[in-house]
């Protein structure tokens, strides 16, 4: 898919919630919540109803008969809904085309507010079924909001693997992660080695960045230099522990078990090749 290097998850998501208020606002305009078939077909939406007579219609606002606590407190939750519907994509949307925004403080957030929507949604279309009025029966606008409900909870449920398995320090999943790293091993052999924490991995002993060497100005302060080439890397010795006075030791000789080991003639610049990241 496009959108570069977000996860399959999250353009779904995206995807979905760019269809969802489509729908919702589709079902928020019309005039079809509820409708009675009788010899006077009268529909019924959140803010105007309709009547027709022998193919004559006639559109007017919602008479305050229709109008009790349930039909308010419709109009306020979805009119909450339709907000929620407006900028829930817009932040999804940064979430996908941003690398920079693909953090895991975020992709909660995304997964809160796809989840809120549908909340919203939920409450508002219990309350419409406690509204609903004697000989009026569901119509396709409040079906369509229903659609909408579904679409938001399936967005939010595909931002759950998004939370718990994403490496939001280099944009891939971990599998997807192991693999490009598998592949520049076998280009570069031995140049890629994997010490890395599922949130922030780390490499040791990069032969493209060469470690730097360490060496004392006249000021007495340490410099840092890098070393020229890998064969300079390589060629330094390894150290060599020697027997320490401060040991503990069984029949005059140390076992080097109880202290720190020290280094023969070893300086700091040649330590540099064993240096642990």
């Amino acid at each position: 898919m496009p959108f570069g290097t977000s996860t399959g998850w999250a353009k779904w998501a995206f995807v979905i919630m760019c269809i969802a208020p489509i729908l919702f606002i589709v079902g928020f305009a019309t005039n079809y919540w509820m409708q009675n078939d009788s010899t006077t077909v009268t529909s019924v939406g959140l803010w105007k109803a309709q009547t027709c007579t022998s193919g004559t219609c006639d559109t007017q606002s919602v008479p305050s008969s229709y109008k009790n606590d349930n039909f308010r407190a419709t109009q306020a939750f979805e009119v909450m809904a339709l907000i929620m519907f407006l900028v829930t994509p817009v932040f999804l949307g940064i979430y996908v085309f941003a690398a920079g925004a693909r953090t895991y403080n975020y992709a909660v957030f995304c997964m809160v507010m796809c989840f809120l929507t549908a909340a919203l949604l939920f409450t508002g279309s219990v309350l419409w079924i406690f509204a609903l009025l004697t000989n009026f029966s569901i119509a396709w606008s409040y079906g369509l909001t229903l659609v909408a409900l579904i679409l938001a909870i399936i967005a939010g449920i595909l931002f759950v693997p998004e939370v718990q398995n994403f490496n939001y320090f280099y944009g891939h999943y971990e599998d997807e992660y192991d693999s490009y790293y598998e592949k520049k091993s076998r280009i570069s052999p031995g140049n890629y080695t994997k010490n890395y924490s599922p949130r922030q991995p780390r490499y040791a002993r990069n032969i493209d960045s060469p470690p730097s060497t360490s060496s004392t100005s006249s000021s007495g302060r340490t410099v840092s230099t890098s070393m020229s080439n890998s064969t300079t890397y390589d060629s330094m010795p390894q150290p060599m522990a020697v027997d320490n006075p401060n040991t503990l030791k069984v029949n005059n000789v140390s076992n080097l078990q109880s202290s720190r080991p020290t280094f023969n003639d070893v300086s700091a610049i040649k330590l540099q090749r064993d240096q642990v990241f």
